[in-house]
């Protein structure tokens, strides 16, 4: 759990990622998830042990990760907001609000 705990932010950065793919209503996908995370956040203890990381590599890496992965995410939204509402729903302004 040591380095898991670095990759966090990366998963809620693939989830926004995949809710501009599916578009419509699912562009709430990224944003939805911080509600869940706020929530694990009040009801979990706060944890002060010290880590042990014995390959720093792996921690850098979740931060290249995710610079990397969030260039993606701003593109996917660029994408999704060229591409409009799917074909048969109605255009609502709540997922553009989503996106944003």
């Amino acid at each position: 759990m040591d380095y898991l705990r670095y990759y966090f932010n990366t998963l809620l950065v693939l989830a926004a990622i995949l809710g501009f793919y599916l578009g419509g209503q699912w562009v709430w996908l990224g944003a939805s998830t911080y509600l869940v995370l706020l929530a694990l956040d009040l009801l979990l203890t706060n944890d002060y042990k010290n880590r042990k990381i014995n390959h720093p590599f792996l921690v850098d890496f979740s931060l290249y990760l995710h610079v990397a992965l969030m260039l993606v995410m701003y593109g996917m939204f660029a994408w999704r907001m060229k591409q409009g509402f799917p074909p048969g729903q109605p255009p609502t302004i709540l997922p553009c609000w989503g996106a944003l």
